[in-house]
């Protein structure tokens, strides 16, 4: 049972993921027989869980499809009518029905996407609370993702449930309902320094009777906790209406987000009454860039990048897509290691820690819907058109503010070669550009493989590219990237996918193969050593197109999807694309992988060796922008470890200067004479590897 204590400010927000029960709904009698109400007896046969929460990853209902039911009963001993409770979901999957006690709040079908319902009515501070979650996973035609066709349907597992937090936020009956962070830097002094002028607009909801008067405190706090700029404005809102006010500051001298140096302000706004009592507070981390894809390279800060990234899906046979915090940012950190500065999301919004993990440590993301290879005839439906559009302007809204977003991507393999693939691509690439005008539009297309010229396309073309498996011979590879940068020369490029499925033949492919021109297993080899060499092979042509900016591979790891073969299956079927297994178990392909994407090679150059030491040459060559991935390095540290004569060993630390991409270090170190062995790391900022050398002396 929760219980929470009321203080003088009304503002809190409570943690409602713990003592929650759950029940099956297999026959969907629960709202007929009204398991809502609090008079229900449901409640008593259900079981305890927490969340996050699905049920696909527990016997027996790892396969089941259909609806489940969440109950909270809970007390909150102080809420005063002066008060406004929101309740605040991070995710459910698919469909979301909730009640509070007894009282409808509303449906959410946007399964990736936070949504919130107004409680205030509903909540009870003298009686206990039940709140109440019907979850419905099925597959329909017109949810998205959406149902492709009877047996398969998207090409990942909907695990349903409430698979991230929720939260109850109280606070004054005037509350903030929206804030948009925007900047622009109007002088770049180096990419890590510049003058700044900063755009907020926040929406102030009165939800009383009677007209509001508070004030709005914005502070720019930075990493010391000290503020750089702030303002004050008295706010006067009407009963049961909004006012927007817009700010704007310079900041002179702003610390700018890097990829290597990721600076983050908080942007601090607080709310008071008219009693100077604290009735609403947000606190959004913002990241001061400006980030452009153009001419072959992601520019930031007017730095240029290409660089190197993988894809992830929020899966894993523990968790499901319910992974705890901690569960997901350990797959990031290992995405770190292998020298990703992109990720694109698993065709939908992430988790609030993986966007505050991707903020913090400077790591770019494309955030996409979950258009899934819809047909021509779909992307003719106003019911789904309508719902894209719900999701798109959310997703926008939740994550504008995030200096990690690179660019919004509005689907994945769809058939944008038909009229209305190219009219769903024309419309909403303009519906976000006027929701969100600071940033590109795109979307992955996969039908790049032949005629390009038929193709739509966005800001920036992103191409998924199966050559040697799926998208025909391997030599395509080059051809196709000709024709797309023929076709458009004054398009960038971003590979979104390219990869290999074990068994790729068995699901579609060509009918005719010439085992040369395609990726297949010999007698005496594995998938994974195909995927190691399609990884060197494809490498080696991505890096020599000067139009393509990034390369994201598909995928980290094996991840779970509907058994189309056998629907009927209990089995849990984990597709084989990944360079970890489902139980993250590394592969001979993320040794592969990590080589081909580290930043620097380093080299050794003379030794000189007498009774007193040994001196030894170290040359680091930084990637030039003829590589992926390249930047320019800042804050980087050699470390080196030694083995003497006698077999002890010792290590030391140099700090490196600032390394432009394609520029050359020397340096020597001063080891003892009788040194036999040493290693060479270059370390990036946060402890991560982008380059290491041994040498036997």
């Amino acid at each position: 049972m929760i219980v929470v204590s009321q203080k003088e400010s009304p503002y809190q927000i409570m943690n409602l993921n713990r003592n929650w029960l759950f029940h099956k709904d297999s026959k969907d009698v629960g709202i007929k027989q009204s398991w809502f109400s609090n008079k229900s007896t449901i409640v008593e046969r259900a079981f305890p869980i927490e969340i996050p929460h699905t049920w696909n990853v527990h016997e027996p209902n790892t396969n089941y499809e259909g609806v489940c039911w969440y109950f909270l009963p809970f007390f909150i001993e102080t809420f005063s009518q002066d008060d406004e409770a929101h309740l605040y979901f991070e995710a459910v999957f698919h469909v979301a029905d909730v009640w509070l006690n007894g009282k409808y709040l509303g449906r959410n079908s946007a399964g990736y996407i936070p949504f919130e319902f107004n409680v205030t009515s509903a909540l009870s501070s003298r009686e206990q609370n039940l709140l109440a979650v019907r979850v419905d996973n099925s597959r329909e035609d017109d949810r998205i993702p959406a149902r492709l066709h009877e047996v398969g349907s998207y090409g990942w597992f909907g695990y349903g449930g409430i698979i991230r937090p929720i939260e109850l936020r109280i606070t004054g009956k005037t509350r903030i309902a929206e804030l948009k962070l925007r900047s622009k830097i109007e002088e770049i002094r180096s990419c890590l320094d510049g003058n700044v002028n900063l755009f907020a607009e926040v929406v102030i909801k009165n939800y009383a009777n009677h007209k509001s008067n508070s004030s709005l405190l914005f502070e720019l706090i930075n990493s010391d906790g000290k503020t750089v700029w702030g303002e004050r404005e008295d706010v006067y809102t009407n009963s049961k209406s909004s006012k927007s006010v817009s700010l704007e500051g310079q900041i002179s001298s702003a610390h700018l987000w890097f990829v290597d140096r990721p600076y983050l302000y908080t942007c601090r706004i607080s709310l008071f009454s008219d009693e100077n009592i604290l009735i609403h507070q947000i606190n959004e981390r913002f990241g001061f860039r400006e980030a452009l894809i153009d001419q072959g390279c992601i520019f930031l800060n007017g730095e240029p990048l290409r660089l190197a990234g993988i894809s992830r899906h929020a899966d894993s046979a523990e968790y499901g897509h319910a992974e705890p915090g901690e569960y997901s940012l350990r797959d990031y950190t290992d995405i770190l290691e292998l020298g990703c500065k992109l990720v694109r999301t698993g065709h939908y919004l992430e988790s609030r820690a993986i966007l505050d993990f991707c903020d913090e440590n400077g790591i770019f993301m494309i955030p996409e819907v979950p258009v899934w290879q819809l047909t021509a005839n779909q992307m003719a439906e106003e019911v789904i058109l309508s719902e894209i559009k719900d999701q798109l302007y959310r997703m926008v809204q939740y994550a504008g503010n995030r200096a990690c977003v690179l660019a919004w991507s509005i689907g994945n393999e769809i058939e944008s070669d038909t009229v209305y693939g190219r009219k769903y691509v024309e419309q909403f690439t303009e519906f976000i550009r006027e929701v969100d005008p600071s940033r590109k539009v795109c979307f992955a297309s996969n039908r790049l493989n032949g005629a390009v010229w038929r193709d739509a396309v966005g800001d920036f073309i992103m191409m998924n590219a199966y050559f040697g498996t799926w998208h025909g011979p391997k030599g395509n590879l080059q051809l196709n990237l000709d024709a797309i940068t023929h076709t458009w020369p004054n398009k960038t490029v971003i590979i979104s996918e390219w990869g290999y499925a074990d068994e790729w033949e068995l699901v579609e492919g060509p009918k005719i193969i010439n085992s040369n021109d395609y990726y297949l297993v010999s007698s005496s080899g594995s998938h994974d050593d195909q995927r190691a060499q399609l990884i060197r092979d494809q490498m080696r042509i991505f890096k020599m197109n000067q139009h393509v900016a990034g390369v994201i591979f598909w995928t980290y790891q094996d991840y779970r999807v509907p058994n189309w073969n056998d629907p009927l299956s209990k089995e849990r079927f984990f597709y084989p694309m990944g360079i970890v297994t489902e139980q993250r178990k590394r592969k001979s392909s993320w040794h592969a992988l990590k080589e081909e994407y580290q930043l620097v090679t380093i080299a050794f150059g003379r030794t000189k060796r007498n009774q007193k030491g040994t001196t030894l040459g170290v040359e680091i060559r930084a990637n030039s922008l003829t590589h992926i991935p390249a930047h320019k390095l800042l804050g980087y540290v050699l470390t080196y470890e030694y083995v003497r004569g006698n077999g002890n060993c010792d290590k030391g630390v140099l700090d490196l200067p600032v390394i432009d991409a394609g520029q050359v270090y020397y340096t020597d170190l001063d080891l003892p004479a009788s040194v036999r062995e040493v290693q060479c790391k270059v370390i990036r900022p946060g402890g991560y590897s982008v380059g290491q050398s041994q040498l036997n002396l």
